[in-house]
């Protein structure tokens, strides 16, 4: 509703503006050409600023579904959903991590629980899965999703691990799965402050013991 609004009044005004401008314009040409020139301009400065408005409140939305799909009241309803749909035992142990962190390393971080837990039932067959979360008072946050299930002898990176993989990278930080007691373990490495110059390359995957 506060979109609709939003819209209807900035694109709105500009268009009646608009419409209003070019039939000015219409007389104006054949009585007074001299001013039609600053009719126009005035004009285009309403129509950029209603430009500017509607960015303004794209922007506003864009980072309203930041907020929404991230953070732990995210988390909480995809561990619900997982209790929920497939029966599995989800625990989450915040630790000392504070969550006022960036929107984008927020995302980051939720997309990689979400994603984490989706595989642990899908692929792995789990049926408790562990969700940790800490920092270790220097900037880096390590986040890991731990499970019971049938862990991953022959795993194949695909498009869900590949993307967290790439998100994260993108933050500067780095991703690392495989067995562990029986199950699977995947976790990610994000440093919370500024993020090297170049995100580290190469496999990253490793054993979990």
């Amino acid at each position: 509703m506060r979109l609709t609004r939003d819209i209807h009044d900035a694109v709105g005004y500009a268009l009646t503006n608009t419409i209003m401008t070019m039939r000015a314009a219409q007389v104006m040409l054949k009585r007074e050409p001299e001013k039609l020139s600053a009719l126009l301009e005035s004009a285009r400065e309403d129509a950029d600023q209603a430009l500017a408005q509607v960015r303004a409140i794209l922007g506003d939305m864009r980072k309203s579904e930041l907020r929404s799909a991230a953070g732990p009241g995210a988390i909480a309803r995809a561990a619900r959903a997982f209790r929920a749909a497939a029966g599995v035992e989800v625990d989450i142990d915040y630790g000392n991590f504070d969550w006022s962190i960036p929107s984008e390393a927020a995302f980051a971080t939720s997309h990689f629980v979400q994603e984490g837990m989706l595989n642990a039932v899908y692929h792995g067959k789990a049926s408790a899965i562990r969700v940790s979360f800490r920092s270790d008072g220097e900037g880096l946050l390590r986040v890991s999703v731990k499970d019971d299930g049938e862990g991953a002898a022959d795993l194949h990176e695909g498009i869900g691990i590949a993307g967290m993989r790439e998100r994260i990278e993108k933050l500067g930080g780095s991703l690392s799965y495989g067995a562990s007691g029986g199950g699977f373990c995947i976790e990610m490495r994000l440093p919370l402050a500024a993020p090297p110059a170049a995100p580290p390359g190469g496999a990253l995957t490793e054993a979990r013991t």
